[in-house]
């Protein structure tokens, strides 16, 4: 069941994979991909604090509840929602090789091949 509506998993992925390095995010890392995420989503600021404080109670249960939150949408959204993914983290982190480990556990858990997503962003 989903915990998440489609923004706030989105966001939520993020929050899951920017703290993965060192289970922390930081202010400069929040505010890099929190704008980023603003030109093509909106939540607020109240909420995103909530899923950050989310995030801090334990980042594995954080993200099945972020996962099972985004195979409640259509395949489309799923490979829009990676997309997204992908878009900020070569924007914001391209020096960050590390980030896409946790990245690609997102889209594997959404059940997306890379080459389904490399078809889907080819068109």
């Amino acid at each position: 069941m989903a915990v998440f509506d489609y923004n706030e998993a989105v966001f939520g992925a993020l929050a899951y994979i920017y703290g993965d390095d060192d289970s922390t995010i930081s202010v400069k890392e929040k505010e890099g991909f929190r704008s980023r995420f603003e030109e093509r989503h909106y939540l607020s600021s109240e909420t995103m604090k909530a899923i950050y404080a989310r995030w801090s109670q334990g980042p594995e249960d954080f993200y099945q509840d972020v996962i099972d939150s985004l195979n409640e949408y259509s395949l489309t959204e799923r490979l829009e929602a990676y997309r997204t993914i992908c878009i900020i983290l070569n924007d914001f982190s391209s020096n960050r090789d590390d980030r896409w480990a946790p990245a690609q556990r997102i889209r594997e858990g959404m059940g997306i091949s890379s080459e389904e997503y490399d078809r889907y962003t080819d068109n």
